[in-house]
């Protein structure tokens, strides 16, 4: 699914840093392919997600907005840049969607405990003065800093999330 992600990260983002993690070459050459860059840390992932996390973040300078995704993920097609950017100006330093986790094909979605869908945030403001630095978790730290999640509002849109769609 990660060619699909980045097609998303082209079409939504002005830069991007993709953080790989025992990366093959074809994944390398992938990213390179969309002129974006590339940020390596081969540290066990599910040891030091939170590290790898705030690392990454660090290497962020300037920005206005985040916009994290998993490799694994697609916006809903009516999330667009102008949607984003309107978004931007609703006074919210962040914005949760709904994940639905795919679930047999691309036209079901799971009810099961624990892979349900649920509010995520996914778009939040780069602010440093709040802190960058991640949930200390070794799993499922999120996708932003804490200030990203506390003050998170829900916007009205979904995120189709592929990993769990087949039993593969």
């Amino acid at each position: 699914y990660m060619e699909k992600t980045m097609k998303e990260f082209n079409r939504l983002c002005d830069k991007v840093i993709i953080a790989t993690n025992n990366a093959t070459q074809k994944e390398k050459d992938l990213i390179s392919s969309y002129g974006f860059e590339q940020y390596e840390d081969n540290r066990e992932w599910g040891m030091h997600q939170d590290k790898i996390k705030t690392d990454l973040l660090a290497k962020v300078k300037e920005a206005d907005w985040i916009l994290p995704l998993d490799m694994d993920e697609q916006f809903c097609k009516e999330v667009t840049r102008e949607v984003l950017e309107d978004l931007t100006n609703k006074g919210e330093i962040a914005w949760q969607f709904t994940i639905v986790n795919l679930y047999g094909d691309k036209n079901h979605f799971t009810h099961h405990t624990g892979i349900k869908r649920f509010w995520n945030t996914r778009f939040y403001k780069y602010m440093p003065e709040l802190g960058l630095k991640f949930q200390e978790k070794r799993l499922h730290c999120g996708l932003g800093p804490p200030y990203a999640y506390k003050f998170a509002w829900y916007a009205p849109y979904y995120i189709n999330h592929y990993g769990l769609m087949t039993e593969e």
